[in-house]
């Protein structure tokens, strides 16, 4: 897997600069847990991460 860094452009585009906003909650924890639930939804629906177990129980 290639780190995030490698992959990041030199200078950021203008097409991202332009539309960029921040967010204003960002790091603080109810942000950090809307954001766990997020990825956690994302990755049990494609099947990987712990939830696809813990789903496949709650099935049965």
């Amino acid at each position: 897997m290639k780190s995030l860094v490698v992959m990041l452009p030199d200078k950021i585009p203008d097409a991202f600069q332009a539309s960029y906003t921040p967010i204003e909650s960002a790091g603080t924890m109810e942000q950090i847990m809307h954001l766990a639930r997020l990825l956690s939804t994302q990755m049990t629906a494609v099947g990987i991460g712990s939830g696809v177990q813990y789903a496949a129980e709650m099935v049965c």
